[in-house]
């Protein structure tokens, strides 16, 4: 039998979340999820837009759900 994968964590969007990169992303993609990855700080910093969850998301990155 073949492993068990590990998924990336989902965390609801909120206004005190601290989010960097942004700016580098495409704009009105329609997408409900923010794939990011977490720096030394605490802050997420974004990798890219996901309309749904795929199974070749690292499982040491977190989705943010808007």
């Amino acid at each position: 039998m073949g492993k068990l994968r590990k998924w990336p964590t989902i965390v609801k969007h909120s206004r005190g979340l601290r989010i960097t990169n942004t700016e580098h992303l495409p704009h009105g993609t329609g997408a409900k999820y923010l794939e990011t990855m977490t720096a030394h700080n605490g802050d997420y910093i974004a990798a890219a837009w996901r309309r749904k969850i795929l199974d070749n998301i690292p499982s040491d990155h977190i989705l943010i759900e808007f």
